[in-house]
């Protein structure tokens, strides 16, 4: 889905009349985005307010700045739903370092992630007598210790690490 607003003019609704539009925020910079605002604003009047948005999950306020929304919209539309979560459940605001930093992946289950992590860490080093006392379950508990699992809206979960 391409992130965007619905931009309100304020006079118009206080005065009881909704006056706005949608504005599409990929590729835009907050110079584009204040444009588009000016277009959509009755002449003479100066204020307005995010009335609404999509893509932005829980990220935006009625009066989140253009150049926040710029730069989140550009993030999204590199990184896509799972930075969303991650600054959801982080709560940092626009922190795409951070979450390039802690970004492990989409995985059916949390569990798979580990039984993944450990075989391309450790099992080329298990000598095959050892491999059926190997225990998952436990590695995918230690692990869960210094990385965290949110849910992906389309199924299974993105996985951080907490360090």
């Amino acid at each position: 889905m391409t992130p965007r607003i619905y931009i309100a003019d304020l006079a118009e609704y206080n005065s009881g009349r909704l006056v706005g539009a949608w504005i599409d925020t990929a590729g835009k910079d907050a110079e584009d985005l204040q444009n588009e605002i000016g277009e959509i604003l009755k002449p003479g009047n100066e204020e307005w307010a995010i009335h609404d948005h999509e893509g932005f999950g829980n990220l935006l306020g009625e009066y989140t700045g253009m150049v926040e929304v710029a730069a989140l919209s550009e993030a999204i539309a590199e990184h896509g739903d799972a930075l969303v979560v991650f600054m959801e459940h982080e709560d940092r605001g626009v922190d795409v370092e951070n979450f390039e930093d802690a970004y492990c992946g989409s995985w059916p289950t949390f569990r798979e992630f580990a039984d993944n992590t450990f075989d391309e860490l450790y099992l080329p080093d298990v000598p095959k007598s050892l491999l059926g006392y190997i225990d998952y379950e436990a590695f995918a508990s230690d692990l869960s210790f210094d990385h965290f699992a949110v849910d992906d809206p389309s199924g299974g979960v993105f996985v951080f690490s907490s360090s």
